[in-house]
């Protein structure tokens, strides 16, 4: 007790500070104090309820508990700097809080402890300009506030409220921190300091001048709206990785639980934060652990989903969420890892509740994509208990939008059988170049400079997801060319440079990666990966990388290459160009830091345009796979595998753009995959053609360009909503366009583009105009259905809520009782227009119809 009484005495001594806040602020009374706190984290009338909660059984006993023993027998003998860590309490503010309330008694160490601590950050550091640090002070000021200073004086309650205001002052008032609310700044540096405003504009109301809490609240507001807008994609995923994603949740969710509670806005029914736990299912590695994938800042070795659960736990208590039950499991429970004092123990104890776990595979695809992070997945499902031998696939390609970076666009990575077979460094000074990460070379260089805020663009060029197959194409070109948008000059204010990371740039021509990912039920899954790639019309060195975990045995005398790790094993197939013509070598890799090193291995040749492409087939140790044979062409090459069991794959690639024959299979398109099974057809997938027959059948005709499409069953999948296209019939029950149903019709023995049965099935009423839209709301398109006299002249236009013209859609007799049309979104030149309400308005010579229109963003 004598070490206890020392650090009560170094926390607790009162120090006024010289500088004040300009202000007439009132005497916080006792009666003041107690009228307005605690409302953070959870109120006064809320108590009885978690001293039930924390002993009815579940997670939030346990995690109670242990939070008990620490407060009552660790803390005592602790430090000061093992009390405030590195992040200035921030766990244990909240720890304390709950014993001091929660036991009855309420536990007066817990107190006054935690009033100590609150005192010592605000007597020994002013705000500064390190955002992060001064947004965790700013964080443990608002909570030891609210929380402990019931029996303090009111000089000691003055004294934390003046200093809160000036940490207030200092960032809603200067440039150094309004820039956290503008791209590339805006990340998880605005999360910490964001919520933390938010956080002590509601713990000082009724306090402090009205303006002040007024404007940190907008500011927090801002920050707020501009993360959901811009750094958490529309499907949940968070531009930085889920390191920093779990991070940035970790600040912003105890405010967003203070604001519901302070006037109601309820943050949870955002859909891109309830769609972030999906995201997060698809990031965790078979392999269990609590391990997740290392892309971008992300670190394997680091364990974020175990130490960051509190995403989960809120999730679990505002939607009651299976999923997240069963990811927080996997992270912390049962098949996860505890982490102890280092986890969110607070969450689990204010928000976990028993709730039936659902598994990702019980309502998770296998695939998804995250278009405007630039993000693909595949796995061929989730484990069961702690780990399994799932396979997963993953591939970036994706515009910078702020916070971490790294030279990585294009980049992919593969686990499954047990093993890592192509790998990711994650964070590090080493592991952020170009070096690190699995792409092309050209003459001993990688991509433009990135890190830093610093950034560079990617995107998802095409793409379609079908029942066996899909097609992912990334597209590189400004990587390796230049910077990303946010960082050019005087962005995002007059006067920013940027110019210290105007570095590294190699321009190309164009640099696409083309990933094919064959599944399905009738063969194990594999990826061709293809690299269409040139710099500049002259021959340079290129140089394909790949990194395997470095205790894999690697094999590349051969062709196929083999990686081999202990249970599961990978075939690289080099296809294109000739092995004979390249040379192959592999180095080891390491990457300077805590995460797994590699071996890269090294696939060079001389040449205009290398088109390189390969195969990756991994597959358990012993396991017959099956027979390859590849065929060059004067237009490409193709690729046959036999599994053996009668089904035959082919792929094939033809460079020419001109139907071209492959046995059986002519195809116009860049790449072609079909299934077959005894000679019959299974399914195919045809990519950027117009043509396809297999044994004398016309499959797919396309009348107006090219179009991607996918056919294995009973839909049909597309990636042109517009194309005039006439597909064999084989049992075709829904026509998808990305996520939404367009109308067909049956023509003969094929279908084609038409009907209406995607935006209301019933049929038309003669003689008057109606319109329908579906899906609405949308994005990016919706199927516009106008029914009306087919001989009388139709004007269909998109209007804004001013009135003004958006869109003329048609202007002419519909000549059919029914037309199906589609908005894509953007105006008459082209442009995407602002997410929001819009009209379509039908109007003929005698009567108009109008409906309104939700575009999403």
């Amino acid at each position: 007790m004598i070490r206890n009484l020392r650090i009560f005495i170094l926390l607790a001594v009162v120090v006024v500070p010289t500088a004040m806040p300009a202000l007439a602020q009132p005497t916080i009374t006792d009666q003041l104090y107690a009228t307005h706190h605690p409302r953070l984290l959870f109120s006064s009338d809320d108590v009885p309820a978690l001293r039930a909660k924390v002993t009815d059984g579940g997670r939030d006993d346990e995690a109670y508990a242990f939070i008990r023993n620490l407060v009552q027998n660790v803390y005592p003998s602790e430090t000061v700097g093992e009390i405030l860590g590195m992040y200035y309490a921030d766990g244990i503010i909240m720890q304390l809080a709950l014993v001091h309330r929660i036991e009855s008694p309420p536990d007066t160490f817990a107190r006054d402890l935690g009033k100590a601590i609150t005192l010592y950050v605000a007597n020994n550091w002013e705000p500064d300009f390190d955002e992060a640090y001064s947004g965790m002070r700013l964080r443990t000021l608002a909570l030891g506030y609210d929380k402990y200073f019931e029996t303090a004086t009111e000089a000691e309650r003055g004294l934390v409220r003046d200093e809160m205001v000036r940490y207030i002052q200092k960032m809603i008032w200067n440039p150094g921190y309004k820039q956290f609310e503008r791209q590339p700044y805006l990340a998880n540096h605005s999360a910490m300091f964001g919520a933390a405003l938010g956080l002590a504009a509601i713990a000082l109301q009724g306090e402090t001048e009205d303006y002040v809490v007024n404007d940190a609240m907008a500011m927090a507001d801002r920050i707020v709206d501009g993360l959901l807008l811009h750094i958490f994609d529309e499907g949940g995923s968070y531009n930085e990785g889920d390191l920093y994603g779990l991070w940035a949740l970790k600040n912003l969710i105890v405010y967003f639980d203070a604001r519901k509670r302070f006037d109601g806005l309820d943050y949870s029914h955002h859909p891109r934060l309830r769609a972030v736990e999906q995201w997060l299912a698809y990031e965790l590695l078979p392999e269990g652990g609590a391990r997740s994938h290392n892309l971008n800042d992300t670190v394997v070795t680091g364990i974020p989903f175990a130490r960051s659960t509190m995403y989960f736990d809120w999730a679990i208590n505002q939607w009651g969420s299976g999923l997240s039950a069963w990811i927080w499991e996997h992270a912390a429970g049962i098949y996860g890892v505890d982490l102890g004092r280092e986890a969110d123990k607070s969450a689990t104890v204010l928000w976990h509740r028993t709730v039936t776990p659902i598994a990702p595979g019980d309502i998770l695809p296998n695939h998804r994509i995250w278009v405007g992070r630039g993000l693909y997945h595949y796995r061929t499902g989730w484990q069961q208990g702690a780990s399994s031998d799932d396979v997963m696939f993953n591939f970036y390609s994706g515009k910078f939008q702020g916070g971490h970076a790294q030279e990585d666009q294009n980049q992919f990575a593969l686990y499954g059988y047990g093993e890592r077979f192509v790998i990711d460094h994650g964070a590090g000074a080493k592991s952020k170049h170009s070096e690190a990460h699995n792409m092309v070379f050209i003459d001993g260089k990688g991509q433009h400079n990135a890190g830093g805020s610093v950034g560079t663009d990617g995107r998802m060029a095409e793409y379609l997801l079908g029942g066996i197959a899909d097609y992912v194409v990334g597209d590189a070109t400004k990587a390796y060319t230049t910077y990303s948008e946010f960082n050019a000059p005087n962005r995002p204010y007059d006067g920013t440079d940027w110019s210290w990371g105007y570095q590294g740039a190699n321009p190309v021509d164009f640099a696409y990666r083309r990933v094919l990912t064959v599944h399905g039920p009738s063969a194990s899954p594999y990826f061709v990966v293809m690299d269409d790639i040139r710099k500049d019309g002259a021959v340079h060195n290129y140089e394909w990388r790949l990194h395997t975990l470095a205790t894999n045995a690697v094999d590349v005398t051969v062709n196929p290459m083999t990686i081999t790790g202990t249970t599961g094993a990978m075939d690289l197939h080099l296809l294109n160009p000739a092995f004979e013509s390249v040379s192959v070598a592999t180095e080891p890799f390491d990457n300077l830091t805590d995460e797994p090193d590699a071996t890269l291995i090294k696939v060079a040749c001389d040449a205009v345009e290398p088109s390189f492409a390969f195969l990756l087939l991994p597959h358990y140790i012993g396991e017959l796979g099956p027979q390859t044979v590849r065929y060059d062409y004067p237009w490409g090459y193709a690729l046959v595998l036999d599994w053996r069991n009668g089904v035959v794959d082919h792929v094939v690639r033809n460079n020419t753009g001109v139907a071209a024959t492959h046995g059986h299979i002519e195809t116009d398109a860049l790449l072609t995959f079909v299934r077959e099974e005894y000679g019959g057809l299974l399914g195919y997938l045809v990519a950027g053609g117009s043509h396809l027959s297999v044994s004398g059948t016309t499959h797919v005709t396309v009348n107006n360009g090219t179009m991607t499409c996918e056919l294995s069953g009973p839909t049909l999948y597309i990636d042109r909503y517009d194309a005039d296209f006439r597909i064999r019939n084989r049992g075709i029950t829904r026509l998808m366009y990305r996520d939404q149903e367009l109308g067909f019709v049956e023509d003969g023995e094929d279908v084609i583009r038409g009907g209406a049965t995607a935006v209301g099935g019933t049929p038309p009423v003669a003689g008057g105009l109606q319109l329908r839209a579906h899906p609405n709301p949308f994005n990016p398109a919706t199927s516009l259905r106008v029914d009306a006299d087919p001989a009388v002249p139709v004007r269909v236009a998109v209007y804004d809520v001013t009135g003004r013209r958006v869109r003329l859609l048609w202007n002419a007799p519909l000549h059919a009782a029914t037309r199906v049309m589609t908005w894509d979104g953007r105006n008459g030149a082209g442009t995407p227009v602002a997410s929001g309400i819009y009209i379509l308005r039908a109007t003929t010579p005698s009567e108009s119809a109008t409906i309104k229109l939700n575009l999403l963003k």
